[in-house]
């Protein structure tokens, strides 16, 4: 039993990590949200759409889960059951370059428009 709650605090700090809260600027409606913040809302909405597997703009506990539990998978390397340093670091890069690619993918998407 306390295995399984470890477990799920580990899964539920590596959603938080990898989908950070999203900042939104308090402000007035007529004042326009800087172009830097509008973009991390909406890189942040689209993962946010990704990990809604049933597509009703919600995302329920099991959507989140399921998605935790993958990225778990996928950073514990070594299959322990436990993310050492190093494999925390390592997939902090992964992600990282990933980040960079959709960006450069997305900036020529744009330039095509």
């Amino acid at each position: 039993m306390k295995h399984n709650k470890l477990k799920f605090f580990m899964y539920a700090a590596l959603v938080i990590f990898l989908f950070p809260p999203i900042s939104v600027m308090a402000g007035h409606d007529d004042e326009e949200i800087p172009r830097h913040l509008q973009k991390k809302y909406d890189r942040r909405l689209e993962e946010m759409k990704v990990l809604d597997t049933n597509g009703d703009g919600v995302l329920q506990a099991e959507e989140l889960k399921k998605k935790s539990k993958m990225s778990f998978g996928a950073a514990d390397t070594d299959k322990d059951g436990i993310l050492s340093r190093k494999e925390i670091e390592a997939a902090q890069e992964s992600a990282r370059e990933k980040s960079k690619k959709n960006m450069a993918l997305k900036t020529r998407q744009t330039a095509m428009l």
